[in-house]
């Protein structure tokens, strides 16, 4: 049963290949060490019954949206009224739709005159300091910011109110044994958008909010070769997934009106699967000094199917999203030190799917600091352990304590900060 099931994803995905359009992808599962790692699969015997852990971060900003949404976004409106202020007179006129459209709750706003001077005169007055613009009480001009984003009108630095908020909550269980392992887990998801005042999509057409669901699992093998000290490794990762995304400004305007579900109505959600496989060597230099070689996604594929709101109250109706997603191949060198109580890793890696990123998305930049992975141990004692971690722009401070884990981290770019907890069985 399991062969076929495996066969029939295949199927899928290589029939949906030959006729989707390819585009890179992102995803965001926490992986077992062993995952990544399959060489170390024959070194490695672990069994969990049942493991749940809960991940959350979110920016400074983000937090203050959160607390209050009005307030903040008025530092916002006060730099959206001096940038308009501030365009030049073809701007104005290349706008004014977009801005009339923003502020068509306000009755006030200028209509357009005899001529376009009178249109940009109009325009400036009402954004002037001291002018109609001022006069709008906090709630309103916060309404006016959200709808210029929605808009696509956005005239703010790229730092301006960073988001960068995450939610997860995973459950998993799984062992290790004789060089064969195993997990499932499921993850309940939020991934927010970089910036708050922005319309971020993703390279995979989707917004830069996400949120939903993600079944899946892991299996590999890993063997010894040559004189025990060489191992050989492949993993396979099986997923279904139940997501939707976002604009920034439905998530505002959510916030603001207090009812954050109001956005789910005109949005589209997708059902998809999808499968990742991994492969890797590991040599254990000495009992201290261990290298290892992988070769993750290859190939790293999904498919999707979707559906409206309307779709639900209609015939149910689900079409195939025509385009077929895959996480970008990559290599990686990860050196491992134990001495006694000490371990540590570095790892080089994300390198070469970088590179596929800048090749396949017009406008993406290499993201440089994931090119390092660091982490540290040190055990106080038998069970517990505290341990420091710095990937991907983040750097995090942990302890573990028999089945405990707790967490806290912070990104070096903005500033923003997570917590995160778990307990293993």
């Amino acid at each position: 049963m399991r062969k076929l099931c495996f066969a029939a994803a295949i199927s899928i995905l290589v029939s949906s290949m030959l006729y989707a359009a390819a585009v890179p992808i992102q995803n965001f599962r926490d992986q077992e060490q062993w995952v990544k790692h399959p060489g170390l699969l024959p070194f490695t015997e672990e069994s969990i019954a049942f493991d749940v852990s809960a991940d959350f971060g979110n920016s400074i900003d983000g937090f203050r949206f959160l607390s209050d949404p009005v307030g903040t976004l008025q530092k916002a409106a006060d730099y959206f009224a001096d940038a308009v202020f501030s365009m030049s007179d073809e701007e104005i006129l290349g706008t004014y739709d977009v801005l009339s459209d923003s502020f068509s709750f306000d009755p006030a706003f200028p209509k357009r005159g005899n001529t376009d001077s009178e249109t940009v005169y109009f325009v400036r007055d009402y954004f002037r300091s001291g002018g109609r613009f001022d006069s709008l009480d906090d709630a309103n001009k916060a309404r006016g910011v959200a709808s210029s984003v929605r808009n696509g009108l956005a005239p703010y630095p790229d730092k301006f109110l960073t988001g960068a908020m995450y939610l997860d909550f995973r459950m998993s269980g799984g062992k290790v044994h004789n060089g064969f392992g195993w997990d499932w887990n499921v993850d309940f998801f939020f991934d927010g958008a970089e910036s708050l005042l922005t319309q971020p999509m993703r390279p995979d057409h989707r917004y830069g909010n996400e949120f939903g669901v993600t079944f899946g699992g892991d299996v590999g093998y890993g063997a010894l070769l040559l004189d025990d000290r060489l191992s050989l490794g492949i993993t396979a990762s099986p997923q279904m997934y139940f997501r939707t995304s976002f604009l920034n400004a439905d998530y505002i305007e959510g916030r603001l009106s207090g009812n954050p579900f109001m956005l789910l109505a005109s949005n589209v959600f997708y059902l998809g699967i999808g499968l990742d496989v991994n492969a890797g060597l590991l040599y254990r230099i000495d009992d201290n000094l261990s290298v290892a070689f992988d070769l993750r996604h290859i190939p790293s594929l999904q498919t999707a199917w979707y559906f409206t709101a309307d779709d639900l109250l209609g015939s149910f109706t689900f079409h195939h999203d025509g385009i077929l997603y895959y996480e970008p191949f990559d290599a990686a060198a990860t050196l491992f030190m134990d001495y006694g109580k000490i371990h540590a890793s570095v790892e080089i890696s994300n390198i070469i799917s970088e590179a596929i990123w800048v090749a396949a998305v017009p406008g993406w930049r290499m993201d440089y600091w994931s090119f390092v992975t660091l982490g540290f141990g040190y055990d106080l004692r038998e069970d517990l352990t505290l341990y420091t971690k710095y990937e991907r722009r983040t750097l995090s401070l942990g302890v573990e304590y028999k089945g405990f884990t707790a967490e806290i981290s912070s990104r070096l770019d903005i500033a923003a900060f997570g917590i995160k907890a778990g307990y293993a069985f």
